[in-house]
């Protein structure tokens, strides 16, 4: 699935109907990933140092990225994400 979606956002820089598609799909995810971060921060499971919104877009930006980078072999995201996971909580996490 992730390399399909690679390949799917890569035709999407090439073509405005696609690249539509995406980038409504974008917002909901982001908006979506917001939510959850201002959740958490509200119920202290995250820290506060970081703005939720820049926070959501980096996040899609790892995912994208990992997608890529790592085709074909999900396992290799777990670490990764992890690191992220430990950023959003302030602290670490031996994953």
């Amino acid at each position: 699935m992730f390399v399909v979606l690679a390949e799917l956002n890569a035709r999407a820089m090439r073509e405005p109907l696609l690249r539509a598609i995406f980038n409504k799909n974008d917002r909901k995810w982001k908006a979506f990933l917001t939510e959850v971060l201002e959740t958490g921060i509200q119920r202290n499971e995250f820290k506060t140092g970081f703005l939720p919104e820049v926070a959501a877009e980096a996040i899609i930006s790892v995912i994208r990225g990992l997608t890529v980078t790592c085709a074909g072999r999900p396992e290799l995201m777990r670490r990764p994400l992890y690191q992220v996971l430990a950023w959003l909580e302030g602290g670490t996490h031996g994953e």
